[in-house]
């Protein structure tokens, strides 16, 4: 069992969430942690993978239309926006249940350690707990 933490602006997590949980498979569980964090754990799944689909997903959310997310950016800060230049991405940390993770958090912590490193080195990129 592998988990991704994905995290992202709160403004356009819904966005987020649906297309992630289209994109996932049935036997995955997708859920929000918390104001923009959100994790799927992938049973029956390596951390090789895991990485492939944490990949998959930055792309997939990159290239999202944000109609919706535009409106809700221009709502909450006032400001215009180019559409050309609005992305949405994503920072992602991935992590194996292995002999260290005692329990569900410390896996989690593990994923959540890697997005957060991520988070520091630059967006839109996946980090894997090794």
């Amino acid at each position: 069992m592998t988990v991704l933490v994905i995290r992202r602006a709160i403004w356009c997590s819904k966005q987020v969430a649906s297309r992630c949980m289209e994109s996932l498979r049935s036997v995955d569980v997708f859920g929000r942690l918390g104001g923009e964090e959100f994790a799927a754990v992938l049973p029956d799944t390596n951390l090789e993978k895991a990485a492939q689909v944490a990949t998959r997903l930055c792309s997939m959310i990159e290239e999202m239309t944000l109609a919706e997310t535009e409106a809700l950016f221009e709502m909450s800060t006032g400001e215009q926006v180019d559409r050309d230049n609005l992305k949405v991405t994503v920072s992602v940390g991935v992590a194996e249940c292995d002999e260290s993770c005692r329990n569900i958090d410390v896996l989690l912590d593990h994923a959540d350690r890697a997005m957060y490193s991520v988070k520091y080195t630059g967006r839109n990129r996946i980090s894997v707990w090794k």
